[in-house]
């Protein structure tokens, strides 16, 4: 991405250095248009404009070399609702749906050869382990289950207050812990209290993490969605909970490059007292040039209550064309399926992804 350097004065003339800051981003647009239905029957038709491949952002980034092997950096990342008024503030269209607003990322770190500690509002963990191997990338368009049953469900995506360590790689081998300080009440000191980590390994062709988070969750009772698309009315299902009982999510991912395709898996599951859920998702990438075409297929269920029990498919077929190295292309069917309760949603976009 092309940096923009931005000087900044009052630093300068405290320290006698310029600090250098980059703005940097990705602005997506799709025409599309989806329907859902409830029982076999048609529940509704829409068609607009939406940020569909990838969700779009801004970021402001930058580190200092503090010597000694030391570097501190920061790096601001905001959501932008590009289809509201509200550019900054607008209703949340992207992967943090667990959090309030459109700040995705918001800390400061200090590096060296030990590694990396970050402080501040962060990705989890796990949320990579599920975005690295999945050919869609976590878009927005329905059959992402494996994925959506996360973040439609708490903050398995995003952690506030969070504290973030690194190490380096060591044959291959990166170890990240992640601790998360919630806010203490009178109900329970424990409140969104969490951790979580994440064992990762590349070496050549091959990729592959596991992860894990736990949070305590902040009410008394959690609304889950269930696979992060509307599949009828049986969609929501409430559980009830207790103030600081500790909801659970657990990610298995690889991936393999064979040259002429590469192949993947993930396996993702969550549990909260009653409620649990179980998804397997497989999928290719195969390469053509400046284009790409990539297929998904997740499998999997979640389990409340015997008549919130529902057992789901999804699918997507996704084609990319590289107009330039910042410029992308795409073409997105997507389709989610509630077979216990015959519930449906499908989704058609095609749209533009721009990188500055």
């Amino acid at each position: 991405m092309k940096k923009t350097l931005v000087a900044v004065a009052a630093l300068a003339a405290v320290t006698g250095a310029m600090a250098e800051v980059s703005i940097t981003g990705h602005l997506d647009q799709g025409l599309t248009g989806k329907s859902g239905t409830v029982a076999g029957a048609n529940s509704y038709t829409y068609s607009g404009i939406a940020s569909v491949d990838t969700p779009s952002f801004i970021v402001f980034a930058g580190s200092e070399d503090l010597g000694g092997g030391l570097k501190a950096s920061f790096h601001i990342e905001n959501g932008l609702n590009m289809n509201s008024a509200s550019l900054l503030s607008g209703a949340s269209t992207n992967w943090n749906d667990g959090l309030s607003g459109n700040n995705r990322e918001t800390w400061v770190s200090l590096g060296g050869e030990f590694g990396d500690i970050k402080l501040g509002t962060q990705y989890a963990p796990l949320f990579f382990t599920v975005l690295f191997n999945d050919p869609g990338g976590l878009n927005n368009a329905p059959g992402v289950l494996a994925g959506g049953q996360m973040y439609s469900s708490a903050n398995a995506w995003v952690n506030n207050n969070a504290t973030t360590y690194t190490s380096p790689a060591v044959s291959g081998l990166t170890f990240n812990a992640q601790i998360v300080s919630g806010t203490a009440n009178s109900a329970s000191g424990t409140q969104g209290n969490g951790f979580g980590y994440s064992l990762s390994y590349a070496s050549g062709a091959l990729s592959a993490s596991v992860a894990y988070n736990s949070t305590a969750v902040t009410s008394t009772t959690t609304v889950f969605a269930g696979g992060g698309t509307t599949l009828g009315t049986t969609k929501n299902a409430t559980v009830t909970t207790t103030a600081g009982d500790s909801y659970t999510a657990t990610a298995v991912g690889a991936n393999y490059d064979l040259g002429v395709a590469k192949i993947s898996y993930v396996n993702t599951q969550t549990a909260l007292n009653s409620y649990s859920s179980n998804y397997n998702m497989a999928g290719i990438t195969v390469p053509f040039g400046a284009a790409s075409i990539g297929y998904s297929f997740t499998s999997g269920n979640t389990s409340v209550t015997a008549s919130t029990n529902r057992s789901e498919t999804g699918q997507q077929l996704i084609g990319y064309y590289n107009f330039s190295k910042r410029t992308k292309g795409y073409l997105i069917y997507g389709n989610a399926k509630d077979a216990t309760n015959n519930n449906s949603i499908t989704m058609t976009s095609i749209g533009i992804g721009h990188n500055f």
